[in-house]
């Protein structure tokens, strides 16, 4: 069964600022990819050679599931 990765981005960059990104894997949440750099689902993919490293799901990507959300500060 094909899973999908889960991207979030941040709408700071509506303001001036920089735009994180941050890609989990959709079935167990493992942050993937977390940066200022924005990076393609598709080399983050291949990075993990198609494997999540925490559930070992076979990860894809699908634009319908592509998650904006506001920046949380930490």
């Amino acid at each position: 069964m094909m899973k999908f990765i889960k991207r979030s981005f941040s709408m700071s960059w509506c303001r001036g600022r920089h735009m994180p990104q941050k890609i989990n894997c959709r079935e167990c949440g493992e942050v993937l990819y977390e940066g200022d750099l924005l990076k393609s689902p598709q080399d983050v993919i291949k990075k993990f050679e198609g494997v999540c490293p925490k559930c070992k799901k076979e990860l894809s990507f699908m634009t319908n599931a592509v998650k904006v959300q506001p920046f949380e500060s930490k």
